[in-house]
């Protein structure tokens, strides 16, 4: 009775080794990785695709100048319920084990008339904090966005 057993557990096991092996190989293949974006076609894409100069030279704002009054209106119809979400996050000046670099808090000036601080965020990428970057981070050839030069930051 055992060796019954075995011997159907084995069949059983070549069978579908002999189905599923070769969809899986299939499947594989199918699914190959898109192929790598070459230098050539990134830098291509750096003036086919870009917004540079496409809202006047002295734009600041970038795509988000297609958020027109008309786009807010039209935005604030869909709204069905008025629930406000905040996007604010806690600023955390005392490291811990989920704040691995806090914010940096300093009084600069304190007189009669009023004072200046300065708070950094020496880590704003990380577990702490976030927020989005602009374009402006990223630059090429020395420009940043809309073909500002770098050295005249």
């Amino acid at each position: 009775m055992n060796t019954r057993i075995v011997l159907t557990t084995l069949g059983v096991a070549a069978l579908s080794a002999l189905v599923f092996v070769p969809l899986a190989a299939q499947a594989a293949r199918q699914s190959s990785p898109r192929p790598l974006v070459s230098e050539a076609q990134y830098e291509r894409w750096q003036t086919e695709l870009s917004n540079w100069g496409r809202w006047g030279p002295d734009d600041q704002l970038g795509t988000l100048n297609l958020v027109t009054p008309a786009k807010r209106r039209a935005a604030l119809a869909l709204v069905k319920d008025g629930v406000p979400v905040s996007l604010s996050t806690n600023t955390f000046f005392e490291k811990a084990v989920d704040v691995p670099c806090p914010a940096e808090w300093a009084m600069l000036t304190a007189t009669d008339t009023g004072a200046t601080d300065r708070i950094a965020y020496p880590c704003i990428h990380g577990a702490a904090a976030t927020h989005i970057d602009s374009l402006a981070h990223t630059f090429f050839a020395g420009k940043m966005w809309n073909g500002y030069d770098t050295k005249t930051l």
